[in-house]
């Protein structure tokens, strides 16, 4: 049996190289060890810490009081970036940390409204019990009491909470941004409480500078032109 050398055209190359720079990842914070001078408490009182749960061990943001995973209650969080290369969209992906009693769409005690913010950009939805809205959001047509308790979320270990992953991708090309994350509507540290965990933006569609360009160019072209020369030195 004859082995058949596969020729990667330098165009294929090129634009595989160039995808993959597409995207990149601008901010990630998962709370273990530091907060940062980006994130800021704009609304409501306090200052931002760390808070912790047990069981795994692990920190998430939360507020800097004597309670150990109290959580961040009817605060505003703002994450500020600037800087940014250029990009056509973001991507936002967070954990939200819900824990202890948060009543959802209940009309009992609730609902307990999350709300996330990006300029003109906004996402409402409620998590917990007996009922929610996530993953549905209210601006999409959800209602807070769309489906079952917790949806969606994983449990911690101690019991405590649930970690729910949220991601959202938004159209947006400045070179600044600020977002925000806020709750409404809770009764109390002791009986409701929230955090954030593993924070990560990433800018989509980022455009190489032209002399970046033209390097992914000449270098795919170089490795096309050798890769035909040992293709045809082996099919003799």
């Amino acid at each position: 049996m004859k082995l058949r050398h596969v020729v990667i055209p330098a165009a294929a190359m090129f634009l595989a190289v160039q995808g993959a720079a597409n995207a990149t990842v601008v901010y990630f914070n998962d709370f273990e060890s530091a907060i940062g001078p980006e994130l800021a408490l704009t609304s409501g009182s306090g200052t931002l810490g760390l808070d912790a749960d047990t069981s795994p061990a692990s920190k998430f943001l939360g507020l800097n009081d004597a309670l150990a995973n109290g959580g961040l209650g009817n605060n505003q969080v703002t994450l500020s970036l600037t800087g940014l290369p250029a990009h056509s969209a973001i991507t936002v992906s967070f954990d939200a940390y819900i824990m202890r009693s948060m009543d959802g769409g209940f009309n009992c005690c609730g609902p307990d409204y999350f709300v996330f913010n990006l300029g003109t950009f906004t996402r409402t939805t409620t998590f917990g019990g007996p009922t929610q809205a996530f993953p549905n959001f209210l601006e999409t047509g959800g209602t807070p009491s769309d489906n079952a308790t917790y949806t969606g979320g994983t449990y911690t270990g101690s019991g405590e909470g649930v970690f729910f992953p949220v991601t959202f991708t938004i159209p947006d090309a400045g070179s600044a941004v600020a977002m925000s994350f806020s709750m409404n509507g809770l009764q109390g540290v002791f009986d409701e409480g929230w955090g954030l965990d593993n924070l990560r933006v990433e800018v989509n569609g980022a455009v190489p500078e032209p002399s970046t360009n033209a390097l992914l160019a000449i270098g795919a072209l170089a490795f096309g032109i050798g890769s035909r020369r040992r293709s045809a030195q082996i099919l003799r």
